[in-house]
């Protein structure tokens, strides 16, 4: 069969017609692309500044610390003639470093060589050696008040406790319910109360020295123990001092640092900048068979301030000056029967106690810390002792506490607070 080929030249792409452009059409295009150019750009410098820019007033400071989920630090930016971004920026600084010092000072886990730490010391008994300057300093502050340091071990079993995901779990480290936990309770109280056996030497400038006996270090293998000496639930009221005296020292005073576990530390020195602060007490219970909540819920801000679960609202006062206050609950563990297992361990047979359901302390002379150890031997009994909190609580204190819903006898807040004490629900 005879093909005809097709003709080459229909496939070759026609010419292109070129059209030339004046001068009038492409100026207008130019000018127009530099004008959306110029808008565009101008749109992203306001929107960068925008980011960058930081009003004067109430911030919350976030600190570039593993510690910083422990704290909420509100601070009042605009005071010291700097700008706000610049004086932000400064007290990040501070502050990160302040929780970064402290937080590994305090840390009873993990073990730092440089300084060495308060895990340090306990991996290394019977050794003499210079800790960190703060930690040595509340070692003192915590020896001056008794041998709380020495519970640690039960400590140790009391955060086990709070960490557990079950009623059944949670039991299996309660004395007052296992009978394991409680031989072990038994077989190593003695020891913890015992100077012979467990004493903590300070020596002057920063050097201290663990002292554990034979008897001690044979248990201590038997039963893992990592923690002869511990400031357990106390910890954050330590913690939280060592942070805000860094940062009054460095001069970033000008605001409220808050702990989860409800230490606040207030410290603005310029009475011309006051503020509201809700005190409320912790009278809601986690629900059955569950870890306790936080006694004290994040800062909604610095003006209005919650210190903690909000169902009864203690008092409101504008602040003025330097002022430490506790809102305090015990609970460590409520069962689904509805018994508690709380962190306050006594003394004298480490035990766990819940003399109130709620406290709130202040003080505007005393840190955290001074104030919870005053106050220690009230709240590490069974019952509720009036006598006691009046004996221990002088003017310069305030003390409120609950039972079942109910305020207990002890010394008011009038003389401390600005305004009257009033319980008011919140609804």
């Amino acid at each position: 069969m005879k093909r005809e080929a097709r003709d080459i030249r229909d496939r070759m792409p026609k010419p292109v017609r070129r059209i030339p452009l004046s001068d009038t059409v492409s100026r207008p295009r130019l000018i127009f692309a530099i004008l959306a150019l110029a808008v565009a750009a101008g749109a992203f410098y306001l929107g960068f500044s925008g980011l960058l820019h930081t009003d004067p007033g109430w911030t919350v400071i976030e600190a570039e610390s593993r510690y910083n989920s422990l704290f909420s630090f509100s601070y009042l930016l605009g005071q010291t003639g700097a700008s706000p971004r610049t004086e932000q920026k400064t007290v990040t600084a501070i502050y990160t470093l302040a929780l970064d010092q402290a937080g590994l000072a305090l840390d009873a886990r993990q073990v730092s060589e440089d300084p060495r730490n308060l895990a340090w010391l306990n991996a290394h008994p019977n050794t003499e050696t210079e800790v960190a300057p703060l930690l040595y300093r509340a070692l003192e502050q915590s020896l001056s008040a008794g041998r709380w340091l020495f519970l640690g071990p039960l400590y140790e079993l009391s955060d086990s406790l709070s960490a557990s995901a079950s009623d059944a779990e949670a039991a299996q480290m309660d004395p007052r319910r296992n009978a394991d936990s409680d031989a072990f309770r038994r077989e190593l109280l003695p020891l913890l109360q015992s100077e012979d056996h467990l004493s903590l030497s300070l020596l002057g400038g920063n050097r201290v020295c663990l002292h554990v006996s034979p008897a001690c270090l044979a248990l201590g293998e038997e039963y893992e123990i990592t923690r002869w000496i511990d400031f357990g639930w106390q910890r954050d009221a330590f913690l939280t001092d060592s942070v805000a005296d860094a940062l009054s020292a460095a001069g970033a005073d000008h605001g409220l640092l808050a702990s989860a576990s409800g230490c606040i530390r207030c410290l603005l020195s310029d009475t011309s900048a006051s503020f509201a602060m809700n005190l409320q007490t912790a009278l809601a219970e986690p629900r059955e068979g569950s870890p306790a909540s936080d006694s004290s819920a994040p800062l909604q801000s610095a003006a209005q301030t919650a210190l903690a679960v909000p169902q009864a609202q203690i008092s409101q006062l504008t602040y003025h000056g330097p002022l430490a206050l506790l809102s305090l609950s015990p609970t460590a563990w409520r069962y689904a029967d509805g018994l508690l297992a709380s962190r306050w361990l006594s003394l004298s047979d480490g035990l766990d106690y819940a003399p109130a359901d709620a406290v709130v302390a202040a003080s505007r002379q005393e840190g955290c810390a001074a104030l919870l150890l005053r106050f220690l031997p009230l709240l590490t009994r069974d019952v509720w002792d009036s006598a006691l909190a009046d004996s221990l609580c002088p003017s310069s204190c305030a003390l409120l506490a609950w039972k079942d819903g109910i305020p207990l006898p002890a010394p008011g807040a009038a003389s401390l607070l600005d305004s009257p004490v009033a319980e008011t629900p919140v609804l």
